[in-house]
This record gives C-alpha cells, structure tokens and sequence, in this order.
C-alpha cells in the first residue's frame, strides 16, 4: 500500500472511533453507484469504503461515475488496483446509460461547488443540478432493492436571503440545489422513494485544490508558499469545517440510518473567524507571515456560512476526530508532501 493511501486509510480509521461500526452493517454486500465520484466527497466516501472492506470485510461495492474518472485515478489509482469491487465509469449525471437497477444504495454528489463555475456557466449549472437529480430519480424508481438515495444539496438551501427584485444568475447554484431538493421531495411524497438530503457547508482536507476559490484554500496556499495571507474583509465572516474522512463517516451515516423524507446538515460543530482561521494558518507556516485584512475591493460585508443551531438534529452518535488544528496540519502536509496531483 502506498504512503498516500496508508496516511489516507489512517484518517478514515481515525474518524470511524466513535463509532461502532456495525451501526453500517446496511452497506456489507451491497452496492452503492456513487454519482461525482471524482470530486472531494466522493473521493472520500470510495476511501473510506474501501477501507471498511479491506479492514472489517464489509465486502461493498462501488460503481462510481463521474465525466472525468481520470482525475479520481491519478489521485488514488493504488486504490483501485486493490479493490476490483470499485470501478470507476464515464458518464454524465444526465446520460447514464448502463447504471445498474439493482443498486441497494444510491448516491448524488454530482457537479461541481466552484463558484466561478457557476456565474460563468449559469445554464449548465442549473441542467447538473436540477436534470441531474430528476435523471438519477428515474433510476431510483427502476432500482429493484433499493434500500436509501442520498442526495447531496448545499447548506446555502437552509440561508434564505432576501428577495431579487431583478433576475439575478449569481443565484443560481442556490436555487438549482434548491430544485433538486424539490424533485426529491416529490419522488419521496408520491413514488415512496427513500430519499435522504445532506446539506454540506465547508469541508477541509485532501483532494481539495488549493487555487479552489475558498477562504481556507487561499490561506493554505498562501502559507505553502511562504506569502502573506490575504483576508477579503475585516475576517469576521465565520464558517464550519470538517475534515474529509469525517465528512464521509458522517454521510453514510446519515444514509444507513437517516430516515427517509429527513434533511441533514453536513457540517463541523463549530465555527470559527476568518480571522482567527488565517492566524491559526499563518502559525503553521515555516517562517512567520502576515496576515492582511480588506484586501478585498470595496466595502467587504461579513457574510457567514454556519448552520442554524437545532436541538433535534440527529448525530448518529458520531464525534469528528478532527478538530480544525489538526485538520489543517493535515492538508497543509498533504499538500506539502507531494502526495496531491497537479489542481485540474
């Protein structure tokens, strides 16, 4: 095994602690067909089901497909040279033609979360996100067993901001998650499907680019290379993270166990600054760096990215492993290492 997927399999042990694993004893001998699985969470969830088949013979199968599986490969090719039961397919999420119908689990990870994808491709964005879950419901319905679809939306659904009073296209990510929401909960009103929504907020850890276009990415970035970290605002804005391996942990939890019809939000439990985020990036850097505020153009308003608090949100008993110290001094010596491929 190499260095890479040893580090990697270490982390996905590190967040199945508090857990008993049997609490997934649904996915032994099952099969999952995992749409997006070449971007972050993806990634992760075929890592850490690989893990749970080779350590504790859970005997799993993945058929993943994404419209670059290339990517996925040149990341973690060793894994798939060890575990046959995973095989990876070119397809996109509204063509896909030879999906299997006796999948037990369904998964929708499809579409990219970079932003200036999306104010550049407003079209093709709300066809990913809003086709793409009417098409893997049209599987659903033909899937002979199946026991759970897991639908991944975005924590932005549950932020609602005030009314446009002009169309505005910069909404439009939000609003096609929101449409893919609404196709699940017809499919699950109507056709009985077994729909379960994920709501991520901000994940952290390998497989992430660090030119992606988000605060942390930036600072890391920043600090691989020995330059000062800029801060758009005055760095109040605050955010969740979690850590890849507790991400993943966290969401096939939610789908073995969630109950169908539910929503869930996939995020840390805690926030922090943006400011205090790029201090704690900056102390981690070999030599000391400045930390920069309102560079940014104009008047930067804080703007946070945190789940509303709810008493009745159900953890599956699960605790992250990774508090944001250590999930940052992972990352920074992931990318440091030479163990992350060239961004794409």
């Amino acid at each position: 095994m190499s260095r890479s997927i040893k580090a990697l399999y270490a982390d996905c042990e590190a967040s199945l602690s508090s857990i008993d694993v049997t609490v997934l004893d649904g996915l032994r001998d099952s099969q999952i067909v995992l749409v997006g699985a070449s971007g972050f969470i993806g990634t992760w969830i075929t890592l850490l089901v690989a893990y749970l088949n080779e350590t504790h013979g859970f005997r799993t199968r993945i058929r993943g497909y994404a419209r670059r599986p290339e990517r996925w490969l040149a990341e973690v090719g060793d894994l798939a040279k060890r575990h046959p039961e995973i095989s990876f397919h070119s397809a996109d999420v509204r063509s896909l033609a030879g999906a299997p119908t006796d999948a037990h689990w369904i998964i929708n990870a499809s579409g990219s979360p970079d932003s200036r994808r999306h104010a550049s491709e407003p079209v093709e964005t709300l066809a990913i996100f809003g086709e793409g879950a009417a098409r893997l419901m049209e599987l659903a319905e033909r899937s002979v067993d199946l026991k759970k679809f897991l639908q991944f939306s975005s924590g932005l659904v549950g932020m609602a901001g005030p009314a446009d009073s002009r169309l505005d296209a910069s909404q439009t990510y939000v609003n096609a998650k929101r449409f893919g929401e609404a196709v699940c909960a017809a499919h699950f009103t109507q056709r009985r499907l077994p729909v379960v929504v994920t709501r991520p907020f901000t994940f952290i850890g390998p497989f992430q680019a660090l030119d992606a276009p988000w605060a942390v990415n930036n600072f890391l970035m920043c600090a691989a290379r020995g330059q000062p970290l800029k801060v758009l605002g005055d760095g109040e804005s605050r955010r969740t993270f979690l850590y890849g391996s507790d991400a993943a942990v966290q969401a096939l939890l939610q789908m073995v166990r969630g109950e169908p019809g539910t929503v869930h939000n996939l995020a840390g439990p805690q926030s922090t600054s943006l400011a205090d985020l790029a201090r704690r990036v900056a102390a981690m850097a070999p030599r000391p760096l400045e930390v920069r505020f309102n560079t940014g153009r104009g008047n930067i308003p804080s703007n946070d990215f945190v789940p509303e608090p709810d008493e009745s949100a159900d953890d599956f008993g699960f605790s992250p492993a990774f508090s944001l110290e250590r999930a940052l001094e992972r990352t920074l010596s992931w990318h440091n290492s030479g163990e992350a491929v060239s961004p794409r």
